[in-house]
């Protein structure tokens, strides 16, 4: 593997004619593969004559800048860089294309470019060679300033220009509508949310087109405001947000499509949530959904209450069954939250699923469920006719060998809620040794005590309506030395 100080003392001892040429010759860097490589594989020719040459060293690194006829073009702005990253060297040839002022980019009219650079790079350790274009987007309306950009082929005529680096560049309003071909804000998010825009600094822009089939399939931003957005009560959407917005088909009055996304977070139960707000295609430009940021993968709130709270209130996360009211701290995800924008903001329905993050005591010191997945459905937020879905299940155990399955269901449209629970199946439950656990400190059940054994249960409550019971077993239930059950049935 070559040392980078090799290869610098070999840029160091290249020769300069009286002109100022400088030339970079692979015979001064024998025995070093990557140089090899660059002169093979880069340049394609022996030598690179470097015209107004100047040599720059520094730590680990040496740069020669000056013109050069390379990578098929003539008198490029030239510099080679030879530096080690990680350990590995890596050599890079840049060349600016363009030296007279920006450049129209075919296809993409409204975009022009300056400071187009061609680069070539190879790096150890396998001399894999790297090639693309680089430039910066003057910003328009006699704006201050530019956006950095690459340029990637897609073969066999495509390209597509994104954003290059991390960080953002500032930009008014009318330079974004700009940059993204004229089409106007109104058409990604919602008016409210657009007079609020304040500090917009651009993190991305993608651009796909195609200079074979002169077509234009995509347009892209990425947006960080300094604003915050309260989109309904109890959903106020912290200042900073992100916004990416994306138009496909851009040139098609048919097939044009338009997304617009806001990502934030926003206090529930004193936790912060992270989500998303984008169009509800389906239920027309008014309609918005808030869902969980799938990035997140779940966030924990306090308990399930505060979820209904901020659906419908107080009032409404009373009409919850206590003990449902009552779960701890639970890891909720998916969240997809519907609303309407307009005169009166309103929510319209929400929908969630959850899992258990701690220890649900049901019965102290008895029963306890350990983990419980549900989902839930709330309809109708915004009128008289609130529903509420519920689908939830757990499986828990009541000794080693017993277990019992416990659901919960109700439809949004109907005021009844169906619990049911019993015996797993294969798991039969011994009464006798049960008591005997839970009276040990009290009692000692003599050693002949009769085995009641439930090889089946299941009970269904309706509460204020109905409850039905079925038991069974088929095991021999000793009562007497003469008499024995073989099997019995409760209902």
């Amino acid at each position: 593997m070559a040392t980078i100080d090799e290869i610098i003392a070999a840029v160091q001892a290249a020769p300069v004619g009286e002109d100022g040429t400088l030339t970079l010759e692979a015979t001064a860097f024998a025995g070093i593969d990557v140089a090899q490589g660059f002169f093979t594989n880069v340049i394609g020719h022996p030598d690179l004559a470097i015209r107004k040459a100047s040599r720059t060293p520094g730590p680990q690194r040496i740069v020669v800048s000056g013109q050069a006829d390379a990578l098929g073009y003539t008198d490029l702005g030239a510099t080679v860089t030879f530096a080690a990253q990680d350990g590995q060297v890596v050599i890079t040839l840049a060349g600016l294309l363009n030296k007279s002022g920006p450049v129209a980019l075919p296809i993409v009219t409204w975009i022009s470019l300056d400071a187009v650079t061609v680069t070539a790079t190879i790096a150890e350790p396998f001399q894999l060679v790297t090639a693309g274009f680089s430039a910066r987007i003057p910003l328009p309306d006699g704006g201050q300033g530019s956006v950095p950009i690459a340029i990637a082929a897609v073969p066999p005529s495509g390209w597509q220009i994104a954003v290059a680096g991390q960080d953002g560049t500032g930009v008014t309003p009318a330079q974004l509508v700009a940059l993204i071909g004229g089409h106007d804000l109104a058409s990604f998010l919602p008016s409210e949310l657009i007079g609020l825009l304040s500090g917009l600094e651009l993190t991305d822009l993608l651009i796909d087109f195609d200079t074979g089939t002169k077509t234009l399939s995509h347009v892209g931003a990425g947006l960080r405001v300094t604003n915050g957005w309260t989109i309904v009560t109890g959903i106020d959407l912290a200042p900073g947000l992100d916004v990416l917005l994306a138009v496909d088909n851009p040139a098609s009055d048919t097939e044009r499509s338009f997304t617009g996304i806001v990502r934030g977070t926003f206090d529930l139960s004193g936790v912060p949530v992270p989500v998303f707000v984008q169009a509800d295609v389906a239920g027309g430009q008014s309609s918005w959904q808030v869902g969980l940021d799938p990035r997140s993968g779940g966030v924990t709130i306090p308990s399930l209450s505060g979820l209904f709270t901020l659906a419908g209130g107080a009032q409404f996360a009373a009409s919850l069954p206590a003990g449902l009211q009552d779960i701890p701290a639970i890891q909720v995800n998916p969240l997809l939250i519907g609303f309407t924008i307009g005169q009166t903001s309103q929510l319209q329905q929400a929908q969630f699923g959850a899992t258990t993050a701690s220890a649900w005591p049901i019965v102290p010191g008895f029963l306890t469920v350990e983990q419980l997945r549900f989902g839930f459905q709330l309809t109708g937020l915004a009128g008289g006719q609130r529903g509420i879905g519920c689908d939830l299940s757990c499986m828990l155990s009541i000794t080693p060998d017993a277990w019992l399955y416990f659901m919960i269901r109700k439809d949004p449209a109907s005021t009844d809620w169906t619990l049911s629970g019993g015996l797993a199946p294969g798991h039969p439950l011994n009464l006798t040794d049960l008591v005997a656990r839970l009276l040990s400190q009290y009692v000692t059940l003599p050693a002949h005590a009769p085995q009641i054994v439930l090889d089946t249960a299941t009970v269904t409550v309706v509460p204020g309506r109905s409850m039905s019971l079925t038991a069974g077993s088929v095991t021999p239930w000793t009562l007497f030395d003469s008499v024995v059950l073989n099997s019995w049935t409760l209902a």
